[in-house]
């Protein structure tokens, strides 16, 4: 959010993101990349709950910014 010269807030347009989880799966007893597309504006707020509500290990979470296109 960033405010104009009025003092109004303007909220900018979402980006989409992909993201490469790397998690550890029970099922092969070795950590797998999990990938996901997500569309925000708080990208480290979706990491942070993708960190808080998983029940596996999360090793790493790498991301880019997809342009159109892609």
């Amino acid at each position: 959010m960033e405010k104009d010269s009025k003092n109004r807030i303007e909220m900018k347009k979402p980006k989409f993101y992909k993201l490469f989880i790397n998690k550890y799966s029970i099922l092969t007893n070795d950590y797998v990349i999990e990938e996901c597309i997500v569309c925000t504006n708080d990208l480290y707020g979706v990491i942070g709950l993708i960190y808080c509500k998983s029940l596996e290990h999360i090793k790493r979470i790498d991301y880019y910014e997809l342009k159109k296109g892609e």
